[in-house]
């Protein structure tokens, strides 16, 4: 009776347990000098463009998209590990290469050789991480359709202003989502944590939260009675955004690293 009633005072436990792990920084020295460079370029170049947002928002998120992608293409090839399945799919063709070689070896080589592990992400050909970013900039082109319904359910125009809404769901994507892709594949297991809040804080998800919370908090000065010309849509949204996912990228790598967010007490809170 008092195992039972001790078992009853457990707190329920989800369904789906966390198992995802921090996404770890690449360790050459070039990876940790460009880990520090990467916010300092997105709030750079945010700042230089932002009088050009305010003038037109459609001209300017649209020239804007090609170097945003570039800068963070050059931040996920420089710094993040590739996704399991890409860095899987190295390691098999590495393996394959190995046997076939072998047999043209003296038994001394064949032994070192096996000692040796599967390369792991870190270990990625800079050809694996071009094909990972271009299929990873793909897979953000097609979430930014989503993205697009996800703004207009939180209050984004929905009869006018379609260029504005759908290219500030590209710009999102593309510094929320795109890092996601790249280090995480499409795993549906993954995923799931995704979805549910459930990933330990590092740069990649610290960004992902801050770009959202930081569009949330930019629709606060839209509707006051300002008259200023920067309220209008979605230059608040955008710039939200931007401050957001360079906060979130350093709170999530320095600050909250590897701490989940507590919805159950004592279940992901650790």
């Amino acid at each position: 009776m008092a195992s039972k009633a001790t078992d009853d005072s457990k707190p329920p436990s989800r369904e789906i347990e966390p198992i995802i792990q921090p996404i770890p920084t690449l360790s050459s020295p070039t990876s940790r000098t460009f880990i520090h460079v990467h916010p300092i370029l997105l709030t750079a170049y945010f700042y230089l463009r932002f009088s050009s947002l305010v003038a037109d928002p459609v001209s300017a998120l649209t020239t804007d998209i090609f170097p945003v992608a570039a800068i963070q293409c050059a931040y996920a090839a420089i710094c993040l590990p590739v996704s399991k399945r890409s860095s899987t799919s190295e390691a098999a063709s590495s393996t394959s290469s190995t046997s076939t070689s072998s047999s043209t070896r003296s038994k001394t080589s064949t032994k070192q050789r096996g000692h040796r592990s599967a390369p792991s992400p870190n270990d990625a050909t800079p050809a694996t991480r071009v094909t990972n970013a271009i299929l990873s900039l793909l897979l953000t082109a097609v979430a930014s359709a989503p993205l697009y319904l996800f703004l207009v359910l939180f209050g984004a125009p929905l009869t006018t202003h379609f260029p504005h809404t759908f290219l500030t769901a590209i710009h999102f994507s593309l510094i929320a989502a795109f890092p996601l892709f790249y280090a995480h594949g499409v795993d549906r297991r993954t995923w799931w944590e995704i979805g549910g809040a459930m990933l330990p804080f590092d740069g990649v998800w610290g960004a992902t939260v801050g770009t959202a919370l930081g569009a949330w908090l930019g629709a606060v000065p839209i509707p006051l009675d300002w008259d200023r010309e920067w309220q209008k849509w979605p230059v608040t949204i955008v710039t939200g955004m931007y401050m957001g996912a360079v906060i979130g990228e350093m709170g999530g790598r320095w600050l909250f690293h590897g701490k989940r967010m507590q919805f159950t007490p004592g279940v992901v809170g650790k």
